[in-house]
C-alpha cells in the first residue's frame, strides 16, 4: 500500500509539472496557427499592409500599418496620425464564441473594446466604452475592403443605444505597401 501510494505520488507530481501544451498520448497537438487557417480568419486580411489615411474631403488624418501575428491568428495595427497621436489595435477572431474582437489602446491612455462580424462585406465592430470627453456610449467602427486594394474604415458613436450615430472618423486608406508575411 505505501509502495502504490509512493507510486501513485510520483506519477501525479509529473503530470503537475508536465508542460500544459502537452498533448494526451496517442492524439497530436495542432501546429502553431493551424487553427487558424479556416476561412473566418481570412475577413480581416484586406486590412495588413501599410495605408495613407486620408478623412473626408482628401486631408491627410495619418498613416496606418496592419500585420497579421502570431501563425495568422490576429492582426496587429499601429496608427500615427498625421499631426498627433499614437495608437495600437489588436483584433482576433474567437472560433468559440464565432465573433471577432478588437481592443485599441492610444498614447493617452484611452481604450475601445468590441465584437462584431461580417456584415455587407465589411467587418463591422460595436461596443460600449467611454469616449475621451468622458461621454459613454455604444461605439461602431466598420472596416470595408476598397478597390485597388484600399480600405475604409469609419468610426461612429451613439449616446442613445444606437437610435442615431454621430461620425467620429469616416477615412480611406491608399495602400502604400502590402503587408510582411
Amino acid at each position: 500500500m505505501i509502495r502504490t501510494a509512493a507510486w501513485l505520488a510520483a506519477h501525479c507530481l509529473a503530470l503537475a509539472m508536465a508542460p500544459a501544451s502537452a498533448a494526451p498520448a496517442g492524439s497530436a497537438e495542432p501546429a502553431p496557427g493551424e487553427l487558424c487557417k479556416p476561412t473566418e480568419y481570412r475577413a480581416f486580411d484586406f486590412a495588413h499592409g501599410h495605408f495613407r489615411m486620408r478623412g473626408a474631403g482628401g486631408p491627410l488624418a495619418g498613416h496606418l500599418r496592419m500585420t497579421p501575428m502570431l501563425m495568422g491568428c490576429a492582426s496587429r495595427g499601429h496608427w500615427r496620425g498625421a499631426i498627433a497621436g499614437r495608437g495600437e489595435v489588436t483584433t482576433w477572431f474567437d472560433r468559440f464564441q464565432q465573433r471577432w474582437h478588437q481592443l485599441y489602446v492610444n498614447d493617452d491612455g484611452h481604450p475601445l473594446m468590441m465584437s462584431g462580424g461580417m456584415r455587407d462585406g465589411a467587418l463591422v465592430f460595436t461596443g460600449v466604452n467611454t469616449f475621451f470627453d468622458g461621454r459613454v456610449g455604444l461605439h461602431r467602427m466598420s472596416w470595408s475592403p476598397l478597390p485597388g486594394g484600399g480600405l475604409r474604415q469609419h468610426w461612429e458613436f451613439s449616446a442613445d443605444d444606437g437610435k442615431s450615430w454621430e461620425t467620429l472618423i469616416d477615412a480611406r486608406g491608399t495602400r502604400l505597401q502590402p503587408a510582411r508575411r
